[in-house]
């Protein structure tokens, strides 16, 4: 029977469990991520860059394209992802 694992995770911290028919779930990693516990204005200064237009020189601000939590947040799953497809590859 091949090996099967399930992960159960959030912003924060991820546990990988390995699954055997009739046994419990067996602990196999922790992977801690402090930055996702931080708020959105850890991730950011006091103050929105601003800019200036050419037309009529009024003024600006500018908003990120991405929120920087959710910025991290995706980088955590590339992580977990990465550590899950390791794992696939060399057998567990």
């Amino acid at each position: 029977m091949a090996t099967m694992w399930m992960m159960v995770a959030d912003e924060s911290v991820a546990r990988i469990y390995q699954v055997v028919p009739k046994n419990p779930l067996q602990l196999l990693e922790v992977i801690e991520h402090p930055d996702g516990r931080k708020d959105q204005r850890d991730f950011t200064s006091d103050v929105p860059g601003q800019s200036r237009s050419d037309f009529a020189g009024h003024a600006f601000s500018l908003a990120p394209m991405n929120a920087p939590r959710d910025v991290e947040r995706d980088r955590f799953a590339g992580v977990l992802a990465g550590r899950l497809d390791n794992g696939v590859a060399v057998g567990g």
